[in-house]
């Protein structure tokens, strides 16, 4: 019984130098912040490298003098709507639109939206209700005979 015990600390041990011995631990080596400390913005040079279907950009960003440089994976719609957002701010102060009647406009539609959805919930709290009250009569009459 002690030699498995024994057995298999020592297998143990072996594993572990053999892990670290074979496998070194990669995430040492990899660089955790892809985003690049700019130094100046004109030596400092974005290029989209690649497109993909799911919106995924990749993008080299490098010096322009030495080349040095790293590649960052960025969501196209988040760049649009970051963009997008420092526009209209200089704009107006509302936030996703061009003018403000375009900003009124949405707004109503959202309310009436919001009201459509308060009036059906109302409407099927009311129906489980009389579903309810059905029953509840339903069960009096059975006792009553």
């Amino acid at each position: 019984m002690a030699k498995n015990y024994i057995l298999m600390f020592l297998c143990f041990v072996l594993a572990l130098i053999g892990k670290n011995h074979f496998w070194p631990n990669t995430t040492e080596t990899a660089s955790t912040n892809t985003k690049p400390v700019k130094q100046n913005n004109s030596e400092m040079k974005e290029e989209v490298a690649a497109e993909y279907s799911d919106g995924l950009q990749e993008v080299h960003v490098y010096n322009k003098n030495t080349g040095d440089g790293v590649v960052v994976y960025r969501k196209k719609h988040q760049i649009e709507r970051r963009t997008r957002n420092i526009k209209f701010v200089q704009k107006s102060n509302t936030r996703d639109f061009d003018s403000p009647k375009e900003y009124d406009n949405f707004a109503q539609r959202e309310a009436q939206q919001k009201k459509r959805i308060e009036d059906v919930i109302k409407a099927d709290v009311r129906k489980e209700q009389r579903e309810r009250q059905k029953q509840k009569n339903l069960k009096y009459k059975n006792r009553k005979k």
